[in-house]
């Protein structure tokens, strides 16, 4: 990609990262940009980055306002076991950072009134913080593809059943629960098939391995990333859609599957518990326990 270009209209720069250390990228060449802009308003769609401590520091400087909207980012490495502790250390440093990145905001945006109280909870004053959810285009799913478009594509047969992941493969998201708790089940019914539609992460590899490792690799399907049509081909077709996390805010994924009609079984923390509607559409399962996710599972018709 060119280091900046017209997308749109906007002017869009990127820059080089020059080092990560523990998912913190430092961009030092944005520096000389950010203290060269000349903006009436920045709003920074980032946290626990360096590109927000970085933009926090020059707006207190150049006494720019600012808006920052975390996208899920606040509380996302709170969960315990998740990190070796030098990592650990180094997020709890990055803790204080924070603070300081959030403090100098002149509003907060938050996807759900758990992400709220993950902002007071760095400090940040109630009346700085707007909650505004994701929203989705309910045109784009008027006209659904026919059913068992999917199942043809993959060779997946009528009477199976098929449950659904669709997202990031990443440890926060549970996946390695939902193969495990996938195997329970296989060992009580024959007829069914985990899809896992994933942008082919770095953790994707770590779950390819765990589905062989305990061989259920023929019933289990990773399709790589679907877009557009291809991917309501796999909500229609699918019988259950499954978000496993361990840490979640605000999954599209979710409302997808509701507007194509499925049944969603999600993990009782966070910001699910704000966008679950009723127990006629979802199940909720205690987090990080596959034994209860794999009854669950086996109880949706």
């Amino acid at each position: 990609m060119p280091p900046q270009e017209f997308v749109d209209g906007v002017l869009v720069k990127r820059y080089a990262v020059l080092l990560r250390v523990a998912g913190y990228w430092f961009c030092p060449s944005m520096l000389k940009d950010l203290l060269e802009v000349e903006a009436d308003l920045i709003h920074a769609n980032c946290a626990r980055s360096f590109q927000l401590d970085l933009t926090s520091l020059v707006c207190k400087i150049k006494k720019i306002p600012l808006i920052v909207q975390s996208r899920g980012a606040v509380g996302s490495y709170r969960v315990e076991n998740i990190m070796s502790r030098g990592v650990r250390f180094l997020h709890l440093l990055h803790n204080h950072i924070l603070r300081f990145s959030l403090k100098q905001a002149d509003k907060v945006i938050a996807l759900t009134q758990a992400e709220a109280k993950q902002y007071t909870s760095f400090g940040v004053a109630e009346e700085k913080i707007e909650v505004i959810p994701n929203m989705i285009d309910l045109s784009e799913f008027n006209n659904l593809p026919k059913s068992k478009e999917f199942r043809k594509k993959y060779d997946i047969k009528d009477e199976e059943k098929v449950i659904l992941y669709l997202g990031r493969i990443h440890k926060l998201k549970g996946v390695d629960i939902l193969i495990d708790a996938f195997a329970r089940i296989r060992k009580e019914m024959d007829d069914v098939k985990l899809i896992i539609v994933d942008p082919n992460s770095e953790y994707s590899s770590f779950c390819k391995n765990l589905v062989k490792k305990i061989a259920i690799d023929e019933d289990v399907l990773f399709t790589g990333p679907l877009y557009n049509n291809d991917k309501l081909e796999a909500y229609v077709d699918a019988d259950v859609c499954v978000v496993p996390s361990r840490y979640e805010t605000f999954p599209m994924t979710l409302f997808e599957a509701y507007a194509c009609g499925k049944p969603v079984i999600a993990s009782k923390l966070g910001g699910l518990k704000d966008l679950i509607i009723n127990e006629a559409t979802s199940l909720l399962v205690e987090p990080a326990n596959a034994e209860q996710l794999a009854k669950t599972m086996l109880s949706v018709k």
